[in-house]
């Protein structure tokens, strides 16, 4: 008789993906600032920020600003994700499209667009500039930043260095962003932790002046995220023939045991016990 056990695989139904841990969503830095461009201010300001976890970081609701006495009303930044591992430029979208920032500093760039920047208008000589998760976070907090997600203080004088035309990048994504030292000036053909410098083009209203680093991001493979087809791999030949009960020596090609008693379908006499005489 067929034998039951080939019904129950364990193996038929996968296994849930496990959830994404808090300390996951921790690791979004500000990694370079393009605060005093070449080009028009403040339309080609921008900010890069990395994403150094394993899990993307939706930044839908979250809110880019500033130290200024004008504060937002709302969440500036309306949608946006950065891949694990990966970096986004958050770019001024009152002022310059996707596709004018594109022109300038090329493709694969993975940009999210922020609102209000007027009320950001990062300054030349020294501000502080912050991301905060929630618009709750960031409500009654945009001068102090104490409940800032993260934040850089950058200056003009000290150890920082004085950006003029150029962006300024964090040397070391492990290294303390507060501290002016870990930051350099962008430079053609220099590399940095997430790209190389580069001078932008006369494109989509930049002026081709600009140095800067925005980190290219290759668009993730579909492949990276499972597909339906890659659940349970089809069943190998021996998934079907689990071991069968009988220790029939039938030369019957078939997976299954023939349910026919009859002895004609054996080809052994010593399949079939003999009649006692």
């Amino acid at each position: 008789s067929p034998s039951p056990s080939t019904s129950l695989s364990p193996s038929a139904s996968p296994s849930p993906s496990p959830l994404p841990s808090p300390s996951e969503f921790a690791s979004v830095l500000i990694t370079e600032i393009m605060y005093n461009p070449a080009s028009t201010e403040d339309d080609w300001e921008w900010v890069e920020v990395h994403n150094s976890g394993s899990y993307p970081v939706d930044l839908s609701g979250w809110v880019l600003d500033d130290v200024n006495s004008d504060a937002h009303g709302r969440a500036n930044i309306a949608s946006g994700v950065i891949p694990g591992g990966h970096s986004a430029i958050l770019y001024n979208a009152d002022d310059i499209t996707a596709a004018d920032f594109t022109a300038a500093w090329g493709p694969d760039i993975n940009l999210i667009a922020v609102t209000n920047w007027y009320d950001i208008r990062l300054n030349n000589d020294s501000d502080t500039v912050s991301l905060w998760s929630s618009f709750s976070d960031y409500s009654g907090d945009h001068q102090t930043h104490a409940n800032a997600h993260t934040t850089v203080a950058y200056d003009d004088s000290g150890a920082w260095p004085r950006a003029d035309g150029a962006s300024i990048y964090l040397t070391d994504l492990t290294a303390d962003p507060t501290d002016g030292a870990n930051w350099a000036l962008s430079a053609v053909g220099t590399p940095t932790p997430l790209g190389t410098g580069r001078q932008s083009t006369a494109a989509g209203g930049n002026s081709g002046n600009d140095i800067g680093s925005p980190a290219e991001n290759t668009p993730p493979s579909p492949s990276a995220s499972p597909s339906p087809s890659a659940s349970p791999p089809s069943s190998s030949p021996s998934a079907s023939t689990s071991p069968s009960p009988s220790p029939s020596t039938s030369s019957s090609p078939s997976a299954s045991p023939s349910p026919s008693p009859s002895p004609s379908t054996s080809l052994s006499p010593s399949a079939s016990p003999s009649p006692s005489p």
